[in-house]
């Protein structure tokens, strides 16, 4: 793929997932693995206007003058490319991933009642929960409120997404030992 039309596709990717209102103006980021590299979205970039300067090469396993630019979430997308088969990962950090989750799953406009056995309790944790990686002990539940009717997500740091998630095998380097 040309580096043209890896541009657009994050440009598109980028725009998408802020037009649907997934992340905020200078949330989220993305990235696609090249063999031993990671093009990975600017720090503070704005992905719904991603330009050239934007997207930042740096090295899938070593830092190189490249590293400083590259989205301060560079440790779990390199993480996750080092323990798993990705090519490519989409970061939406906000609340309203879960919202988006959620009418996905039951139907954009549902009127699904809130405590109506067909109303999703989606309970998320993150790809890296249980591997010791920085950050990976969170998850999210997300569901339609029995109070307001609206869907509304709760975010936790306790250890239940590492009791509960299938544990993914990290290479030695990131494991805590």
């Amino acid at each position: 793929m040309s580096s043209s039309a890896v541009l657009e596709q994050f440009r598109s990717s980028g725009r998408d997932l802020f037009l649907a209102g997934v992340v905020s103006s200078h949330g989220g980021n993305l990235s696609v693995r090249k063999g031993d590299r990671i093009l990975i979205t600017r720090r503070g970039s704005m992905l719904a206007r991603l330009d050239e300067r934007d997207i930042i090469a740096t090295g899938l396993e070593e830092n190189d003058a490249n590293v400083m630019l590259a989205s301060t979430e560079i440790g779990v997308h390199r993480a996750i490319y080092l323990g798993t088969s990705a090519q490519a990962i989409v970061h939406a950090p906000s609340s309203a991933a879960g919202a988006w989750a959620h009418s996905s799953l039951c139907g954009s406009g549902s009127t699904v009642e809130p405590l109506a056995p067909e109303n999703l309790l989606i309970f998320a944790p993150g790809p890296l929960t249980g591997t010791g990686a920085p950050a990976s002990g969170r998850h999210r539940v997300t569901s339609r409120s029995p109070l307001t009717g609206t869907v509304i997500n709760g975010d936790s740091g306790a250890d239940w997404g590492a009791r509960s998630a299938p544990r993914p095998r990290l290479p030695p380097r990131l494991r805590d030992e």
